[in-house]
């Protein structure tokens, strides 16, 4: 597999909650152990940076990316973050409108409220 694709700082901020957390992705994609691999890819995937292309080479990355995505809790508590004026309406709105952008780009979904 060689397919390129290009995140904006948002949208990989948005992804960046996950892949901040190599080893519940190792858990997540491995046999429930942390596998070396796995945490070493998604430290490569860190240096990405927002506005390059980004080469996914194999198999293992998009599969990280994708779990990057369905792994994510970063949209469930947004709407009480907002209640509570931990974050702005607006920021709420670029948060969610990063996150279908990454939706799309990778044909997968985050989980929401």
């Amino acid at each position: 597999m060689n397919k390129t694709i290009k995140f904006t700082e948002k949208e990989w901020s948005v992804l960046m909650d996950r892949l901040g957390l190599p080893c519940c992705i190792s858990e997540a994609l491995g046999d429930g152990c942390e596998d070396k691999k796995i945490v070493d890819r998604v430290h490569e995937l860190q240096d990405y940076k927002p506005g390059s292309l980004l080469l996914i080479k194999d198999d293992l990355t998009w599969d990280i990316l994708q779990d990057a995505v369905d792994g994510s809790v970063v949209l469930v508590n947004i709407e009480e973050a907002v209640a509570c004026d931990e974050i702005t309406r607006s920021q709420a709105s670029s948060i969610y409108a990063a996150a279908a952008s990454v939706e799309r780009k990778l044909g997968a979904s985050f989980m929401r409220d």
